[in-house]
């Protein structure tokens, strides 16, 4: 948790696979409320672009954990916006898009 509150910015949204935005805020306090809980993330793949003061991050990660008490697991696509803000790297924007099974 709290890297996560570290690395974000207070503007970030986060793009689910069904087009839904989430702000920081409501992500954090599923977080902390234990509404989304993560058992298993592993990222197998990742591509870093940086264009000075912009950082773009592609991974393929296979995800597994709980939302609202539901199981779930997933393999998708995360791209992740970061811009440099007072000499550190801040997330701005997180757009998932889950992976098709063959």
């Amino acid at each position: 948790m709290e890297a996560l509150t570290r690395l974000t910015a207070e503007e970030w949204v986060v793009i689910g696979p069904d087009g839904k935005l989430t702000t920081r805020t409501v992500f954090l306090e599923a977080v902390t409320a234990g509404v989304l809980l993560h058992s298993n993330m592993d990222i197998d793949e990742a591509l870093v672009r940086v264009y000075t003061d912009t950082g773009v991050v592609v991974t393929r990660v296979e995800t597994a954990g709980s939302y609202r008490g539901q199981p779930f697991s997933t393999r998708e696509r995360s791209i992740d916006l970061f811009v440099r803000k007072h000499g550190q790297w801040k997330c701005v924007l997180t757009q998932l898009t889950t992976i098709a099974e063959k």
